[in-house]
């Protein structure tokens, strides 16, 4: 995981940004951030931040968010679980 978020979520979110030409893929195939991007960035004022200031920064809100328990009183069933499930198997 990368900053709380999923290797898919992450994928999608790379996936947006090339198609949006906020990132581009350079002559030795590695993904950068494109001069379209950089000014996205400098337009909001984060031309200038690195990715540890951003995963310390967010560190915190991932261990709360690790510490809320989770109610055990709601009983979660997927959809159609009475048709699908069998018993257990011996």
């Amino acid at each position: 995981m990368l900053l709380g978020l999923s290797y898919y979520h992450v994928q999608e979110l790379i996936d947006s940004l090339l198609e949006n030409d906020l990132l581009a893929i350079n002559e030795l195939k590695m993904i950068e951030i494109s001069d379209n991007g950089l000014s996205v960035l400098k337009e909001h004022n984060y031309h200038d931040i690195s990715l540890e200031e951003l995963y310390s920064a967010n560190q915190d809100n991932i261990h709360d968010n690790l510490k809320t328990k989770i109610s055990l009183d709601a009983v979660y069933l997927p959809k159609n679980f009475n048709k699908k499930f069998q018993g257990y198997q011996k």
